[in-house]
């Protein structure tokens, strides 16, 4: 009996030392707690209050937008933690509660366009708007001062046909594109593959031809109303090698307003490869109500912008 009553002291000396080696400064449980390990699980529990608010192109309120909010709190990977709420009356919305590495938000509505955000130009979505791994937290949330989302209101909806696309191989000299009559485009393209310079570049060069029809370029994403002038039958695009390798490409995407001899207008998005392995790849919309320059249609049912 004494010999287990000696047993049992003994071995409640050695549970407290292990117990007080474990907690000291020095022992494993603070040393996984001060390690890299431990931080990385921590910031995944990072507490997240953010607010925002959403606005027009006119930079009025927009109020009932949906407000999708992502919240990267799984530090084993897969799907974090989602959250959908609305912004009120003035456009303002605020995520509180939720825990994360990071936060994405997207906001949409009905009748709005969602907008690409650009550099110093707020978008319709964001990601990564909280903190990041090993620094401190980027974003200080202020009521006073949300972070701005845009979307942009649609204007004056018109049914519009569309110009079937196609995309057909671009050899050297050029390429018919028949859309379907009077929609047909002569794309010429030319290049000096055979002299690259060091980077790898060229002197390559395109024209699009509208055989019935006139062209302007498109400049904006939400420009939705053909210009009355400023057309030319044949629109040219160079690609020198002088423009170095940050700018030059074998590759250009442009959109235009079209013109037709018939008094319709529409509105086509080009997609050409260089020669003499080249690609081109025409296809848009149209407006037949002759003479209307409204080239807007809902965006649910079709590709563009």
């Amino acid at each position: 009996m004494r010999r287990y009553s000696l047993f049992l002291i003994f071995a409640g000396i050695a549970v407290l030392a292990l117990i007080l080696f474990c907690y000291s400064q020095n022992g494993p449980v603070q040393t996984f707690l001060k390690s890299p390990q431990a931080q990385f699980m921590a910031d995944f529990r990072t507490p997240i209050s953010f607010y925002g608010k959403v606005i027009d192109q006119f930079g009025d309120p927009v109020p009932n937008v949906t407000v999708t909010a992502s919240a990267n709190d799984n530090p084993f990977g897969g799907k974090g933690t989602n959250r959908v709420l609305q912004s009120d009356a003035s456009g303002f919305f605020a995520i509180e509660g939720m825990h994360g590495l990071a936060l994405s938000i997207e906001v949409s509505k009905p009748g709005y366009y969602r907008v690409k955000p650009l550099p110093g130009k707020p978008g319709s979505y964001g990601g990564g708007l909280y903190v990041t791994y090993g620094k401190e937290v980027t974003y200080h949330p202020d009521k006073n001062r949300p972070t701005i989302f845009t979307l942009h209101k649609q204007g004056v909806i018109e049914p519009l046909r569309e110009i079937q696309s196609a995309r057909i191989n671009l050899p050297s000299g050029g390429v018919e594109v028949k859309l379907g009559t009077p929609y047909k485009f002569i794309v010429r393209a030319w290049s000096h593959e055979n002299e690259r310079a060091q980077d790898g570049t060229y002197d390559w060069r395109c024209e699009i031809e509208a055989v019935k029809g006139e062209l302007v370029l498109r400049e904006e994403e939400f420009d939705f109303t053909a210009p009355e002038s400023g057309y030319q039958k044949v629109a040219i695009i160079d690609m020198p090698s002088s423009l170095g390798r940050s700018t030059w490409n074998d590759t250009i995407q442009r959109s235009f307003f079209v013109r037709f001899d018939d008094g319709e207008y529409g509105r086509i998005e080009v997609d050409i490869a260089a020669p003499p392995h080249g690609s081109v790849s025409i296809g848009g919309y149209y407006n037949p109500k002759i003479g209307s320059r409204n080239l807007e249609s809902d965006p649910n049912k079709d590709h563009f912008p």
